[in-house]
């Protein structure tokens, strides 16, 4: 096992490396007996009411009438592992009173319980995309709830291609998360707190983990489909777009790939997720890949043209679609989308413009969505103008 460096590259760990089942087992039937006083009241109690808030975590438990003890007993199995580890990140199999074998990560940051599927009409899988899964995990420190996004390599007989897939997703998401970190000083911005890769000997799999806040509010595209947003919330949730995103263009940090299911909510207030596309204005192989959602992205993208103004772009369609609930650019196969981008003319943007979207929002589309790159507004003409909208 190696320690944790949040700054540079995450670490790799092997559940090979030792086996804290026997040590578990043994800690959980005779040290910590049947009834241990809660070693923090606070801790226990944030975690049970937890528990009472999402109904789909009772089945950790063996039934309801000991649930403080059963919690304060997971909490000093936690700690004591992170004590023998002395810092280092862990990755153990643990024992709960159910008998249910549940994942546990531990470093000198925290403490996570990963949580697997529940058959009881509840899942704990949060989201899929691409390569990659989030699950759901309890914070034991905070007794808050976490996500964890897992990305798993793809089977191949062929070694020489698996390892050269494997290398591939592990670097972009190692870049990923590197450059979410650069951005923490954002609350627009997803915060993750960990991130390291695993190399399951058993099963002979490597995944990569990040284990981020939980974002209770879902993803905008959720928001519009429960029907019209109030101009307030329209107006607030641009401007923290754009204020994430001038936090990222400050730091020399493109996002490319704006759109309302890369936004997520914490209680009300917008922040900006996903940078599996992101990179650094000076990273020049990554900005010469055309990547992104196709028709999100800006005229000038598909010829493989990215800047903050690119961003700008896509931030402009977002609003559209939360404006309206409609799609500024239609679905459709790659090449009528890049068809019917670069048939726009700024007459064509304008009308849609003046015909879709309130009086009020007009001027800041206009300004998001102008062809002319020089002329496309950058994120603090965005932020002024939303100071003007009542």
């Amino acid at each position: 096992m190696s320690s944790i460096d949040r700054a540079g590259s995450p670490p790799s760990i092997s559940s090979g490396a030792q086996s804290p089942e026997t040590f578990l087992s043994e800690m959980s039937t005779s040290s910590l007996g049947a009834s241990p006083t809660p070693l923090n009241s606070d801790r226990v109690t944030a975690i049970k009411e937890l528990i009472h808030e999402r109904p789909d975590l009772v089945p950790l438990f063996s039934s309801s009438v000991f649930v403080d003890d059963q919690i304060a007993r997971l909490c000093i199995i936690a700690d004591q592992i992170q004590k023998n580890a002395n810092g280092q990140l862990t990755f153990s199999k643990i024992p709960l009173d159910n008998g249910q074998m549940r994942s546990l990560i531990t470093w000198s940051g925290g403490k996570y319980l990963l949580l697997s599927h529940v058959k009881n009409g509840h899942d704990a899988l949060l989201g899929v995309g691409g390569s990659k899964k989030v699950k759901g995990a309890i914070d034991l420190d905070r007794g808050c709830f976490k996500a964890v996004a897992i990305t798993k390599e793809v089977w191949n007989e062929d070694t020489e291609k698996r390892n050269k897939f494997w290398n591939q997703i592990s670097a972009n998401a190692e870049t990923e998360c590197a450059l979410v970190r650069e951005c923490s000083d954002s609350e627009n911005i997803v915060n993750v707190d960990l991130d390291f890769k695993f190399h399951s000997v058993e099963k002979d799999i490597r995944k990569h983990y990040q284990i981020m806040d939980y974002y209770n509010g879902g993803d905008l595209f959720s928001q519009i489909e429960l029907g019209v947003i109030p101009v307030y919330y329209q107006k607030k949730w641009i401007g923290e777009i754009a204020a994430g995103l001038k936090s990222m263009h400050d730091k020399g940090i493109l996002h490319r790939d704006i759109k309302m299911e890369n936004i997520l909510l914490k209680e009300d207030v917008a922040c900006i997720a996903d940078f599996g596309f992101a990179c650094k204005l000076t990273d020049e192989s990554r900005m010469r890949r055309i990547d992104g959602t196709s028709n999100h992205m800006a005229p000038e993208a598909f010829r493989g043209i990215f800047s903050i103004k690119s961003d700008a772009w896509a931030l402009g369609v977002t609003a559209f679609q939360l404006i309206t609930r409609g799609f500024f650019v239609p679905h459709g196969d790659f090449k009528h989308i890049v068809q019917t981008v670069m048939s726009f003319t700024q007459s064509t943007i304008d009308q849609k413009i003046t015909a879709k979207i309130p009086e009020e929002f007009q001027p800041l589309l206009r300004g998001l969505l102008m062809i002319d790159v020089n002329q496309r507004w950058d994120m603090v003409q965005v932020l002024q103008e939303l100071k003007k909208i009542s």
